[in-house]
């Protein structure tokens, strides 16, 4: 077995064409400094996989991500590169679009969406009475059950027309189906709003995401990171939750202090939250918490904000 030296040189030797043309920022708490540019490669050669060194070795923008989760004692034990490569291209295609309907009307399909949630891991039909509800809840809530159906999320739908308005259905338990409608939805929407609207700034910003990277943090704990992404000199990270998150945003508020982020670099979404409770979670915690309905709003301020430094 190569020593750790060996192994070191070794990687480093693969990273090196990339670490010479990276541009990092300056802020101490921000980035990671070219003198422990060295000792945080040193350390991801011991404690990261191959798989992970030769993905990073190949893009320079992952890699501005890796050196800044190394430089704060994070380990990387995977890389998600393509959601795309677990689902197939086409299903992928259809999921984005699926989610991109259910986080833009989640107030008009909340009630279909819950009653899915609440039955889908025994698989048990239910039946969902919508004569009360208003046309908008109505139609979309048909819309997203033909969409899921349409890819076997839902194993049988049928929506029973005036007088009786009920929409009957009975979720998939297909692993991928159990995913998607726990929360990866929510995960998907987000990154989706933020690629869109990254992309449309162009060239302007300089910008790069990791999701659903699998770590390992500095207290040895397992954990996953939704979403982590930088915007010219500043790193952002988000998480999303479509359940209870009191168990979560303890640990939440200590990785964002861990990471070195102010409260408007680290936010945490959530399905079904007022604005008191909103501002409420967010004055007790150094994060910010939003709903579904401000994710577009919140990542249009952001880049923007690094468009106006830029120009």
């Amino acid at each position: 077995m190569a020593s750790r030296v060996e192994r070191a040189e070794d990687i480093h030797q693969e990273l090196q064409p990339n670490l010479q043309r990276l541009e990092l920022p300056r802020a101490t708490n921000q980035a990671v400094s070219w003198d422990s540019q060295e000792v945080a490669v040193v350390k991801a050669l011991e404690e990261s996989s191959q798989e992970v060194i030769d993905h990073i070795s190949r893009d320079r923008d992952k890699l501005r991500l890796a050196l800044f989760l190394w430089s704060k004692g994070i380990r990387i034990k995977s890389l998600e590169t393509k959601e795309a490569s677990r689902v197939g291209s086409k299903l992928n295609s259809k999921l984005n679009q699926i989610s991109n309907f259910m986080g833009d009307r989640y107030y008009s399909i909340r009630k279909l969406y819950k009653s899915i949630k609440s039955n889908m891991n025994e698989g048990e039909a239910f039946s969902l009475i919508l004569k009360d509800e208003p046309n908008q809840v109505v139609s979309d809530s048909c819309q997203l059950a033909n969409m899921l159906c349409s890819i076997a999320f839902l194993e049988e739908y049928h929506y029973l027309k005036s007088p009786r308005f009920i929409l009957e259905a009975k979720p998939s338990r297909d692993p991928n189906a159990l995913n998607f409608l726990s929360g990866g939805w929510l995960e998907r929407y987000v990154k989706e709003k933020l690629v869109k609207i990254a992309s449309q700034q162009g060239k302007k910003i300089s910008f790069s995401y990791i999701m659903n990277t699998q770590v390992t943090l500095p207290n040895g704990n397992d954990f996953e990171i939704d979403l982590f992404f930088y915007v010219n000199d500043k790193f952002y990270w988000v998480e999303s939750k479509t359940g209870d998150y009191y168990e979560s945003i303890d640990k939440y508020s200590w990785l964002a202090s861990r990471l070195g982020l102010q409260q408007n670099q680290a936010f945490v979404v959530l399905t079904d939250v007022d604005q008191d409770k909103k501002i409420s979670l967010s004055s007790s915690y150094k994060l910010s918490v939003i709903g579904v309905d401000d994710v577009e709003p919140t990542f249009i301020k952001i880049l923007k904000s690094h468009v106006r430094k830029s120009t």
